[in-house]
């Protein structure tokens, strides 16, 4: 979910009119350095879209992000540190690069207002390239000594 300037409501998407629900496709491998640090590679591929009624504007974009992550797990961090442990909560760090194509459009005819990439920028196909720093917290599930959900 997009949360930036052209947005609706603050916080919950918007379902009506132009929809902003999109998904994004993630994957991360990564190397597990001690019961506490990973450090790996994730790559996200998706689309964002935002509205503003108000300014009668809205937003489509597609994105690919590739970023360089470290997790920090919590329950060996504050516990006893277990590599096997069953359910883990860990905070997660990253630093990387996101590739962009945007449209902003008219929100009553759908006229194409402006365009960002598509060619035009320095990244993949002329993709706008941007810096990204992402952060967040998550739970896993061990599997075995080399996979966990």
């Amino acid at each position: 979910m997009f949360f930036g300037d052209i947005k609706q409501n603050l916080i919950i998407p918007i379902s009506n009119h132009v929809n902003e629900w999109r998904f994004a496709f993630s994957v991360h491998v990564g190397y597990q350095i001690s019961p506490v640090f990973m450090v790996g590679l994730q790559g996200v591929f998706g689309n964002l879209s935002g509205t503003r009624r108000r300014w009668n504007l809205y937003f489509d974009a597609e994105y690919f992000e590739a970023n360089l992550i470290t997790n920090i797990n919590f329950n060996n961090l504050f516990g006893n540190k277990r590599k096997k442990r069953f359910f883990n909560v860990y905070g997660e760090f990253g630093i990387g690069l996101m590739q962009h194509n945007t449209e902003v459009k008219d929100l009553t005819t759908s006229r194409v207002i402006k365009t960002v990439g598509y060619g035009e920028g320095a990244g993949i196909n002329g993709m706008t390239i941007e810096g990204v720093i992402t952060y967040g917290m998550g739970f896993n599930f061990y599997l075995n000594d080399h996979f966990f959900i």
